[in-house]
């Protein structure tokens, strides 16, 4: 049985685990992405037809400042809005049986909750922009230019699937009964 102290690390613990990896993802992406960014061309195709052609163009800087500013900030933000929002304005929580989950005795642990999976929802969208990064990568070395359709439609299936798993998780966490 562990006492109100190790429960306490425990639960900040799960958070504070959380953001480390998301953290750590972070830094291996952009570093991905600045380090493959020198293998595109000084114009780089960043939008593609429904035939895979290319058809939207940017400099390879303006390109990376893009991916590097998506990459750091929409993760950030969805990380930061779930796990502090969600602490401070816990009133505005809607899930199933709010009552029960967000009593005192269960408060603490179903926000560390909320922190520790907005923090895995960021870890998604870094996959997701960091393969969508890779796409645009081959698309560019490809000659001619062309979207790998069977990579874009594997990580954006990828994608849908990982959110499909991280909303189950959310409703497993908390059911209505």
């Amino acid at each position: 049985m562990l006492d109100s102290n190790e429960q306490i690390q425990v639960r900040g613990g799960l958070r504070a685990r959380s953001l480390v990896s998301l953290i750590c993802l972070m830094v291996f992406s952009v570093t991905f992405v600045i380090y493959t960014s020198y293998y595109l061309p000084s114009s780089v195709a960043t939008h593609f037809n429904i035939n895979n052609q290319p058809d939207g163009w940017m400099t390879r800087d303006a390109y990376l400042l893009m991916i590097l500013t998506l990459l750091i900030s929409i993760p950030s933000a969805i990380s930061v809005g779930i796990s502090i929002l969600s602490k401070k304005f816990c009133h505005l929580i809607n899930l199933p049986n709010r009552e029960y989950w967000l009593a005192p005795p269960r408060l603490n642990d179903s926000l560390d909750f909320f922190a520790a999976h907005g923090h895995r929802l960021g870890r998604l969208v870094i996959v997701l922009m960091t393969g969508l990064h890779y796409v645009v990568l081959l698309a560019n070395r490809a000659e001619p230019v062309a979207l790998s359709q069977p990579w874009f439609i594997a990580i954006v299936l990828g994608f849908v699937l990982a959110l499909g798993l991280w909303v189950l998780a959310l409703y497993r966490r908390f059911p209505k009964s």
